[in-house]
């Protein structure tokens, strides 16, 4: 393996204030004095009846698309890191790298899809057997130059963008390597390349070998298995020249019975710049 790189808020509370029972009074006016017819026996009032006490309210069910809370519709995601930096990518060269996408509660990962935000970035799930941390691969793509906000975006079923990962993205004529490190699986094959390369703009006259110079850090554990091999390639605007040089080099057998990593040192491109790459092996032991 070669790497380089809703809070819904609850249902309004009722204030039920108990029923009140009116209950009127009459009064007697009398009349006093000579003349006065007598007075007419007033009438007993009936009794008023009690009313019917009120039968409580039935508490109302939630609805049925209500989601509770931390269920995969209203956990909170991000994604870790939120922000990176590829201010530094080359024509020509694939950048890859990986960050994790975190919910605080159990996700279904299936329910999201990766949007990017411009064509020199694509990404994908890599690992999604944890239900609170998926993994996501990000890849850059030299194609051209130009300098945009790199933007990913995690979007749930309806169409809502629940977390978002930016990064400045700048891309020059200019020479790369990659990978810039060299991770080399167990049981796997112990040969790996590395790829130089540069872009010319139409016109410019291209240097007739891209390679200057390698050197292995400890030639007793790694060696370079096989001579460079050049390729070229044009843009489809056709307004960019590519050069590629190809380096195949492997651990011998004894280093790669222990664990161990070696610098190799390469000076390349027009004009000449020199990069540091880093190869490692986990040993066979």
């Amino acid at each position: 393996m070669i790497v380089a790189m809703t809070y819904r808020p609850p249902p309004p509370l009722r204030n039920i204030l108990p029923a009140g029972f009116l209950i009127s009074a009459a009064i007697a006016v009398g009349c006093v004095g000579p003349g006065c017819a007598p007075e007419a026996p007033s009438t007993p009032s009936t009794p008023s009846t009690p009313s019917t006490p009120s039968t409580p309210s039935t508490p109302s069910t939630p609805s049925a698309g209500a989601a509770s809370a931390g269920t995969p519709k209203s956990a909170p995601l991000r994604f870790e890191p939120a922000k990176g930096d590829h201010t530094d990518l080359a024509v020509g060269e694939t950048v890859v790298e990986r960050i994790a996408l975190v919910a605080d509660a159990s996700m279904d990962w299936n329910a999201l899809e990766l949007v990017t935000g411009c064509d020199c970035m694509s990404a994908r799930f890599v690992d999604k057997a944890d239900p609170r941390r998926a993994w996501v691969e990000v890849e850059y793509h030299g194609d051209k130059v130009e300098d945009v906000d790199g933007l990913l975006l995690a979007r749930d079923d309806e169409k809502h963008d629940v977390a978002r990962y930016e990064a400045p993205i700048v891309v020059k004529r200019k020479p790369f390597v990659q990978p810039r490190r060299v991770v080399l699986e167990a049981g796997g094959s112990p040969r790996f390349e590395i790829v130089l390369g540069q872009a010319f703009a139409r016109g410019a006259t291209p240097p007739d070998f891209l390679l200057d110079d390698v050197k292995i850090g400890d030639e007793s554990l790694v060696a370079l298995v096989d001579a460079p091999k050049d390729e070229t390639e044009r843009t489809p605007d056709h307004e960019t020249l590519i050069l590629r040089s190809r380096l195949a080099f492997e651990p011998n057998e004894a280093a790669r019975a222990r664990p161990g990593s070696v610098k190799i040192t390469v000076r390349f491109g027009a004009p000449v710049v020199e990069r540091v790459v880093e190869a490692s092996w986990p040993g066979s032991h």
